[in-house]
């Protein structure tokens, strides 16, 4: 009896010491704090399926197992004035365009993660061809100044492209009354909801958020569609910026490291597929396998 209570306190002291002084004294990981912002279809809410950019940070975070990880959801403008007065540990703000040049002095960037589609704007299928041109040349400065008898709707406080909202805001500052151009708040599905209703004719979307919508529900996929506007032509470039701290330095390098890695690229190929309009995909994928990994554009 005494020999079985011997050979058990052997094995506890065998098993549980090495853990106990392992666990004293190992290093805690540095945290990455990571600022994502919400978009449809780009970071979607938590209980949703998840948007590109949500994919392109997991996969972020897979490839640096060095660091412990903590994501929040903040407001997008919050994300960029907080990461300027950071002065150490790592803080990330993953998937934004370009910054303002004053911004940019204060901040690390990383290469381009991801070329999307311009923002554009969602119709009826069935007035394309007879309203909107089948989606060439279309203008929505030209729209609301000569269709007016077309209700375009603007989420209130959204930006989508600065020339869509330029034209916009212009519009409403010489026609106070403008009863062609409704407000609404920012409430994805009930907009979608107007347009197939026939309460309005057409709204800014972004391509992606587009598509997350058509992937959701079945009406949208078969009465509505995603053209371009002369106003906004130029793709979207993403990126990845960073407080300029030493933490901060060292994860972006990594992180453009795997930018120009096949499996990142080969990534991307099925994140566009999935993501993107179907009639944008192979061009889309050009573009990305052109531009991703190549230094900021000014």
């Amino acid at each position: 009896m005494k020999r079985n209570l011997l050979l058990l306190f052997f094995l506890f002291i065998l098993t549980f010491l090495p853990a106990c002084v392992i666990g004293s004294t190992a290093i805690a990981q540095p945290v990455l704090s990571w600022k994502k912002f919400r978009l449809a279809g780009y970071y979607n809410e938590t209980n949703q399926e998840k948007g590109i950019a949500d994919k392109i940070l997991d996969f972020y975070m897979t490839h640096l197992p060095e660091y412990a990880h903590d994501v929040q959801e903040v407001p997008i403008v919050r994300i960029f004035s907080t990461m300027t007065e950071i002065t150490e540990g790592g803080y990330l703000g993953p998937g934004k365009t370009k910054l303002a040049p004053q911004q940019l002095e204060q901040v690390l960037q990383s290469t381009v993660h991801l070329v999307m589609p311009p923002a554009g704007i969602v119709i009826r299928k069935e007035d394309a061809a007879t309203v909107f041109n089948n989606g060439k040349e279309v203008s929505v400065r030209s729209l609301l100044n000569r269709s007016k008898h077309l209700v375009f709707c603007w989420i209130s406080g959204a930006t989508y492209h600065p020339d869509i909202r330029q034209a916009v805001e212009e519009y409403v500052k010489v026609h106070r009354d403008h009863p062609n151009v409704y407000y609404w708040s920012n409430i994805r599905k009930e907009i979608f909801d107007m347009l197939l209703q026939k309460r309005i004719d057409y709204f800014p979307n972004h391509a992606i958020s587009f598509q997350y919508e058509c992937s959701q529900r079945a009406d949208c996929r078969e009465k509505l569609m995603f053209i371009p506007v002369v106003e906004a032509q130029d793709d979207v470039l993403t990126y990845t910026f960073a407080a300029k701290t030493p933490v901060g330095q060292k994860v972006i390098a990594t992180i453009n490291e795997l930018h120009q890695s096949k499996q990142y690229k080969a990534m991307l190929r099925e994140l566009i597929a999935k993501h993107y309009p179907a009639n944008m995909v192979d061009f889309y994928i050009d573009k990305n396998m052109e531009l991703v990994g190549t230094a900021m554009q000014q």
